[in-house]
């Protein structure tokens, strides 16, 4: 077999190895199958067209035969659709995703680009160290967008693919070079060095750069005993997403001493400026809350928790937590009593983790609340702020829902009233977020969004009347099943609002309609309440009532880089197509010029044409003078063999122009080819040439070729 066909292969099974780093995104396993016969498909037409002997350009027009039959296949028609449905699915999808039909062609048909420019480096650059650029992409992808999943052991299969082509690159070299065994040992030592250095910059860059770059909606938060800082990240950065998601699964089961299900907090945003609401930095501090003296009669409630695949740094806890037992080393936020993991590995804290705490089941009736006036969090005003870009209408808007309302509590429950009336609708289609635009458009226009929209929009109109509010993102109660335990499932993510009220702390709401009508939050308003009164709810979830704002766990967004998987496709797919033109018509050259079985005359100067541009493309100085002095010239680069083939050549072409009857000229295209084989042996010129021959590139060499200024005419009658 030949050393093109041998890299050949070794491309493709190196790019296969490498399209196993997606697993993690999908339990679609028909893209490996699928991707292997594209690969395969293109891999055995090369092997194939070379044994045919055809020319190197026509091979690589060849090698995209597989991919034009698969979007034949689809249907340009069908084509449009099946990219916009697979980005719609992986967005709304969690990891790893369900099978579904258009990633797995998508992501095939992705890796198949991956390997016609890995194969074009490793046999049309002839540059095989050159490709690990290219098979690490697969495996950057789930590590980027899906670090928590995407185990360090996928690069085992880069390294691995990466290492068998140039194993097999010094084997070809070794058998090209059989004579010369110390050059060979040399090649051997040089990969080894290579892939040594390589991996090391590739391992050490990485992590360095990775310590630089910032997590998306992160705040950073001290310890609180020592020096020292830990990101957190913000879950409502994907709560959409997660709303959206198309798995059900279960992801945290528990069970109450009291039988009674309860929204499982995670932690609460109370920053708010025009692009939402968001964490804030503050310190965590160990052991547990200080007990808070309105709490005192308080019953406490025991609770059993485990939760399954589901990672986080947030401990899921009903509001009030107590006291807590669990695996690893946690804090509270005195702030907003968030419970977090400082463990090195804190983003999947709680993934299979059991654990018992007490929680202080506050909250207080409508009567009570009613009665009560705005409090004071101690906070300096930070759950008052609101951003002067507030539109005035939000502002008077807050004003006539409450004009009936004669305390602050009556306030709040007229804006909860108004917010769970028929006067709004629950969707996930609405556009994600809590920025100014997006609650002014729903409060103001749309009045159809989902929770985000209904707790920010609540809290925003808490603090226009002077009632400290924030943001609290958690889980629904879940499903009863029975022996006062309840299964939370991945979409049950939701978010509700907390305000301030004086004597009774923070108190939790739920403005959403479509929230757990029967667990706590919310209070139940009363006919004294501006609008409509919603179901009546209580502190005990009515068994097997089914909730409708379905969320995912916030780790699961490795699936948001497929989103523009289309767009990527197809970028790859151009950038290779315009990449591969110059070799593409250099090889079409090569291959016109050196064909057999034409007139003698005709053959040689095609050959010395060829001679030519090899020598251009190899980065050289095509000599002047006559074809004898070119020939000459060339001499001190070439071997002995080549030599004699540019001298052979070089007669042949002098004969053809000048001799009364051209002698029969012997293997013109063979000894141009030995020419060119011994100045790609010399790497004389830089590998780019290869890719963007100078021949077909530069204006000089279209120049030279067209005065003919080396060459005569060998149709026209030659001189004596």
């Amino acid at each position: 077999m030949s050393n093109p066909n041998r890299m050949t292969l070794a491309t493709a099974v190196a790019t296969l190895l490498t399209a196993g780093c997606l697993l993690p995104l999908t339990e679609d396993r028909d893209y490996l199958l699928l991707t292997a016969l594209l690969i395969g498909g293109s891999a055995v037409i090369g092997i194939v067209a070379r044994r045919l002997r055809l020319a190197e350009g026509a091979i690589r027009l060849l090698l995209v035969l597989p991919g034009v039959l698969l979007l034949f296949w689809i249907g340009w028609d069908n084509l449009a659709d099946l990219m916009a449905g697979t980005g719609e699915f992986v967005r709304i999808s969690v990891a790893p995703m369900a099978a579904h039909e258009g990633f797995s062609l998508i992501s095939s048909f992705v890796l198949w680009l991956l390997f016609l420019v890995a194969e074009s480096i490793t046999v049309g650059l002839e540059r095989p160290g050159w490709v690990f650029p290219v098979l690490v992409i697969p495996y950057l992808v789930p590590a980027m967008v899906l670090p928590e999943e995407a185990s360090p052991l996928l690069f085992v299969l880069v390294a691995a693919g990466y290492l068998l082509v140039l194993a097999t690159s010094t084997f070809g070299a070794h058998l090209e070079r059989a004579e010369k065994p110390a050059p060979s040992t040399g090649l051997r030592r040089g990969v080894f060095l290579t892939a040594t250095v390589a991996a090391l910059i590739a391992g050490l860059g990485t992590g360095l750069i990775s310590t630089t770059i910032p997590e998306r909606g992160t705040a950073w938060i001290g310890s609180g005993v020592g020096p020292g800082t830990i990101q957190l990240g913000d879950p409502s950065q994907d709560l959409v997403r997660n709303i959206r998601a198309n798995s059900n699964k279960v992801v945290i089961r528990y069970s109450a001493a009291d039988g009674h299900g309860r929204y499982l907090r995670l932690t609460a945003l109370s920053a708010f400026d025009s692009t939402g609401f968001h964490l804030v930095a503050t310190d965590l501090m160990p052991g547990t809350p200080p007990p808070d003296p309105r709490l005192r009669a308080v019953q406490p409630v025991s609770i059993r928790v485990q939760v399954d695949d589901f990672g986080s740094e947030y401990l899921p806890l009903p509001w009030v937590p107590g006291s807590w037992e669990a695996d690893g080393d946690w804090r509270y936020d005195p702030r907003t009593l968030s419970v977090v993991s400082v463990d090195a590995d804190r983003k999947r804290a709680t993934r299979n983790l059991a654990y018992s705490a007490t929680v202080l089941d506050f909250q207080p009736g409508q009567q009570e609340i009613a009665a009560a006036g705005a409090g004071d969090p101690g906070d300096n005003g930070l759950t008052l702020d609101l951003p002067a870009e507030l539109d005035p209408q939000v502002r008077e808007l807050a004003t006539t829902i409450t004009q009936d309302a004669t305390t602050d509590g009556e306030r709040v429950l007229a804006l909860l009233t108004w917010l769970r009336s028929d006067a709004f609708s629950y969707t996930t289609t609405a556009v994600s977020g809590s920025t100014l635009d997006t609650v002014s458009d729903f409060l103001l226009n749309s009045r159809s969004g989902y929770c985000e929209q209904f707790s920010g929009s609540m809290a925003i109109l808490a603090r226009v009347l002077g009632i400290p509010s924030r943001m609290v993102i958690g889980f629904l109660p879940g499903e009863s099943t029975g022996n006062n335990s309840f299964e939370v499932s991945v979409r049950q993510m939701h978010a509700w609002t907390e305000v301030y009220l004086d004597g009774l702390g923070w108190v939790a709401f739920d403005p959403t309609p479509t929230g757990a009508a029967n667990a706590s939050p919310p209070p139940t308003p009363d006919a004294s309440t501006t609008g409509p009164e919603p179901s009546v709810p209580t502190s005990t979830r009515a068994p097997n009532q089914p909730t409708s704002d379905p969320a995912p766990e916030n780790t699961a967004s490795g699936s948001r880089w497929t989103a523009s998987l289309g767009w990527v496709a197809g970028g790859i797919g151009l950038a290779a197509v315009v990449a591969l033109c110059p070799l593409a018509l250099r090889s079409w050259r090569r291959w016109r010029r050196l064909r057999p079985d034409r007139n003698p005359a005709t053959m040689a100067e095609d050959a010395w044409d060829e001679l030519r541009d090899t020598v251009l493309d190899s980065g050289l100085v095509w000599p002047a003078g006559t074809p004898r002095q070119t020939a000459a010239e060339l001499s001190g680069v070439l071997g002995a063999q080549a030599r004699e083939s540019a001298q052979a050549l070089a007669w042949a072409v002098e004969q053809a122009r000048f001799a009364p009857e051209p002698a029969q000229v012997t293997d013109p295209a063979g000894q141009a080819r030995a020419v060119a084989a011994a100045l790609r042996e010399n790497r004389t010129g830089r590998g780019w040439w290869r890719l963007l021959p100078r021949s077909v590139i530069q204006p000089a060499a279209w120049l030279h070729r067209s005065t003919g200024a080396d060459r005569a005419d060998p149709e026209q009658p030659t001189i004596r």
